[in-house]
């Protein structure tokens, strides 16, 4: 049981990461869009 608590933790974590990624990509796009107009 602790074994597959400790892989959704890390599958929580790459997640994580993951969505704070695409986060900052989706706010450069935004501000890109913003310096434009």
């Amino acid at each position: 049981m602790s074994n597959f608590l400790k892989f959704l933790e890390k599958l929580a974590q790459h997640c994580g990461a993951k969505f704070e990624v695409e986060k900052f990509k989706a706010e450069d796009e935004y501000e890109l869009a913003a310096n434009i107009l």
